[in-house]
């Protein structure tokens, strides 16, 4: 439902009722209001903290470096729902960043300055192989220095469910010399894997790649003879 907004209103947010109300480009939408789930686990909790760390991080910056942050920034483009091209803001991209670097880094200080230069990823291919209770990932190639590969995935309903965006992160790993697998511990089920490089000093991350559907079994002890 779009509410068109009528002489004197100029804004109408929040929520009322059993409904949402959100002000847009297009006026007032309106939607049913649904209580999220919102457990407080560890990791929730942790990412949480990060994000509330690179918040507060961008607060206090200098304007110049703002400045450049915006500037950066612009470089970066999304499209709405109507396919209208929008420049990102210093402040999303500085909090992307900085709570990416916390992940792999939580006792670093942010960056204040922008990346000056592109990051495309690692030279290394990572399969996957699904075990009794687990998923394994193979790397090709030890990490570049400064690099670490983070290890995704997510549950599927069958395997024939076709995966969707968000992957859950399993581990953030530096494969090494002689270490070129990491075992990740999921409940029995099917998953579809993926993985991504992430730069440790910056924050920035490459393009996911997704890997083929896999199906975890559940552990059967045997007994004693």
């Amino acid at each position: 439902m779009i509410v068109k907004l009528g002489m004197g209103v100029k804004a109408w947010s929040g929520k009322g009722t059993n409904m949402v109300f959100n002000d847009t480009e297009f006026g007032t939408v309106g939607r049913d209001y649904v209580i999220p789930a919102n457990p407080n686990t560890p990791p929730q909790e942790a990412a949480r903290s990060y994000f509330k760390r690179a918040t507060q991080a961008f607060e206090v910056l200098p304007k110049a470096k703002v400045d450049a942050w915006n500037v950066y920034a612009s470089q970066f483009k999304t499209r709405n729902k109507v396919g209208k091209l929008r420049e990102k803001k210093g402040l999303n991209v500085f909090t992307a960043l900085a709570t990416k670097f916390l992940q792999v880094t939580p006792s670093g200080t942010i960056p204040q300055d922008p990346p000056t230069s592109d990051f495309n990823g690692d030279g290394a291919t990572i399969t996957v192989t699904a075990g009794t209770g687990k998923l394994t990932f193979s790397s090709t190639l030890p990490n570049s220095s400064g690099v670490v590969t983070e290890l995704l995935f997510q549950r599927l309903v069958n395997g024939n469910r076709k995966p969707g965006s968000e992957y859950k992160t399993g581990a953030y790993v530096a494969f090494i010399p002689g270490t070129l697998s990491r075992d990740v511990t999921v409940p029995p089920g099917f998953y579809a894997a993926a993985y991504r490089f992430v730069r440790t000093a910056t924050g920035q991350q490459s393009e996911i790649r997704s890997l083929p559907v896999s199906q975890v079994n559940l552990a059967v002890a045997k007994r004693a003879a």
